[in-house]
């Protein structure tokens, strides 16, 4: 006969054991978001890493993103009208800095060195009208800025660490009344 026909009683005994003793140690299972709780403390590249990155401060931006939308395509006056949006911003001593298509530039490498130079041409409408097709080629700025349909477009502005309630709140009614001065 097969041993667990045999002795049935013994191998539920030991089952009820086992699943006793599991349970208990369940309990002490705790759940946790620290990436090094799950790495050898004394494991050389952990030691290496931590060693290398406690050389640098981890600042965690505090980032607001404000989205424009309209029932047309992106035209030339609401480009403009964004563009002094977020210098008026950028203003704000609540704020340390806005990113906006409006402001976005590349590098053209030279023998004479860098050469920075806007991605959208604001001289003129015809300069912003071949600037914006010439967008479609830089899909990593223009995706991040400029919705799919070119009906809405969103910047993001960089706020001071650890601003109070109150001063958020006050930011919050400043950009509401530039936003709405401006772009109604």
């Amino acid at each position: 006969m097969i041993f667990a026909t045999k002795h049935r009683k013994l191998v539920l005994f030991l089952f009820s054991i086992i699943t006793i003793f599991f349970g208990y140690k369940l309990t002490n299972i705790s759940f946790g978001h620290d990436m090094d709780d799950f790495f050898d403390k004394k494991e050389e590249v952990y030691l290496f890493n931590k060693d290398f990155f406690s050389q640098f401060k981890e600042v965690l931006p505090n980032n607001v993103i404000i989205g424009i939308k309209k029932q047309e395509k992106i035209d030339y006056e609401l480009i403009v009208k964004i563009d002094s949006l977020a210098s008026r911003l950028k203003q704000n001593s609540f704020i340390k800095d806005v990113y906006s298509i409006t402001n976005q530039q590349l590098v053209v490498f030279s023998s004479f060195g860098t050469l920075p130079y806007s991605v959208l041409n604001l001289e003129t409408k015809e300069d912003f009208d071949l600037s914006f097709k010439e967008l479609d080629s830089l899909p990593d700025i223009k995706n991040k800025y400029i919705s799919e349909d070119k009906k809405s477009s969103v910047f993001y502005l960089e706020i001071q660490d650890s601003l109070p309630i109150d001063s958020l709140l006050v930011l919050k009614s400043q950009v509401e009344k530039l936003a709405s001065d401006l772009l109604i």
